[in-house]
């Protein structure tokens, strides 16, 4: 029994622990269902803080998670980069917490898009489809059809 103005720690329980039960912290796996969880939260928490549907939309673009708990975001355009850029650092973390991991990244990649022409005169209609099936050209030909109407 200590003296009066002596201090004495309380008495250390002892613990066995065995290297296998040993977990670093911060490094827990998690499956693509658990990001995807877990992104739908970020994108409802920002869509009431800010309101910004711009975020929505850039966050909902096509992700692919690959090695190194890396997640690259496939962007349509510049803007989003930027915008990307802006948020970055609040997903990125937002998203080791709730994952317990802290090697997770967040990249955003621009991507191009392919533009296909839309076909509006009679004679880009006509030339879109013989592209397609080249037997149309050749039916019109016999037929005495003249494709610009």
């Amino acid at each position: 029994m200590p003296k009066k103005g002596e201090f004495s720690p309380p008495p250390q329980e002892k613990s066995e622990t065995t290297v296998s039960s040993v977990i670093t912290p911060g490094e827990d796996d998690y499956t693509e269902e658990a990001l995807d969880k877990v992104w739908e939260e970020f994108i409802n928490v920002r869509k009431d803080q800010t309101g910004k549907e711009s975020e929505t939309i850039l966050l909902r673009q096509h992700k692919e998670l690959t090695e190194g708990h890396k997640i690259v975001l496939h962007l349509g355009n510049p803007v989003q980069e930027q915008l990307l850029a802006e948020i970055q650092s609040d997903l990125a973390g937002h998203l080791r917490r709730a994952l317990n991991n802290k090697n997770i990244s967040v990249e955003g990649v621009v991507t191009e898009v392919e533009h296909v022409k839309t076909p509006y005169t009679n004679r880009e209609k006509f030339e879109y489809m013989a592209e397609k099936n080249p037997v149309v050209r050749k039916l019109i030909t016999q037929l005495g059809f003249d494709p610009e109407y």
